[in-house]
């Protein structure tokens, strides 16, 4: 590449896929801490919502900016492909598309 910036290629040979359904950032001045688990209904409690926390990542300030710009962007496409159209899967069985299938 002669414009002098790096291509970037993602190995995820590695990589683990987790399912979440709560997230929490918390800071420092030096990091931004991503909590990310799954709720699990408490029979007891109704107060009280208990969460078993699947992964943690932490990040620099330049990189958290870096999630906040394209987190942001990514969201906006998505609401300009889904909203208004119905649900994802709405959206599939009107097209004639098989479910799970956007």
């Amino acid at each position: 590449m002669s414009s002098g910036a790096a291509r970037v290629r993602w190995d995820d040979a590695s990589a683990r896929r987790m399912h979440a359904n709560q997230c929490n950032v918390s800071t420092s001045d030096a990091e931004f801490v991503l909590s990310f688990g799954v709720s699990r209904a408490s029979r007891t409690d109704r107060q009280e919502l208990v969460v078993d926390l699947g992964q943690r990542i932490v990040l620099s300030p330049p990189v958290a900016k870096r999630l906040a710009v394209l987190l942001g962007r990514v969201v906006a496409e998505y609401e300009a492909r889904f909203e208004g159209a119905g649900s994802p899967a709405t959206r599939a069985e009107r097209e004639g598309k098989p479910r799970g299938t956007v």
